[in-house]
C-alpha cells in the first residue's frame, strides 16, 4: 500500500499488517492520516515499511494519528501497531529494530 499526499487508505479486513511505501518510492514520506470508512473503536493494525532504503515518518498529532511523537519506520524490521479509538489512530509498542 502506498502513502498518497500523506494519506493512507484503508479498505477491507482492518486487522493485521499492512505493508507500506512511500509516494513513487521516494526516499522519505510522511504518514499523517489513516482513513477507513469502515472502522471501528477497538480495529487494530501493524504497519512496517517494504523498503529499508525509503523511511516512512508516522507524524503524530498531524493528523489523526496519536504515536506520542513522530516516528521512522526506516529499517524493514521497523514496526508500530495502531488502534482505532473514537476518530484517532493510537499507537502502542513502538519497535525501532535497526
Amino acid at each position: 500500500m502506498s502513502i498518497a499526499g500523506g494519506v493512507l487508505t484503508l479498505t477491507g479486513t482492518r486487522s493485521g499488517l499492512y505493508v507500506i511505501d512511500t509516494e513513487g518510492a521516494a526516499a522519505t514520506d510522511d504518514l499523517d492520516t489513516i482513513t477507513d470508512a469502515d472502522a471501528f473503536d477497538g480495529d487494530t493494525i501493524v504497519l512496517k515499511t517494504s523498503s529499508s532504503s525509503r523511511d516512512v515518518t508516522i507524524k503524530n498529532g498531524t493528523g489523526n494519528i496519536n504515536a506520542g511523537a513522530d516516528r521512522v519506520l526506516n529499517s524493514g524490521s521497523d514496526q508500530i501497531m495502531l488502534m482505532y479509538f473514537g476518530g484517532t489512530w493510537y499507537a502502542f509498542p513502538y519497535a525501532d529494530n535497526t
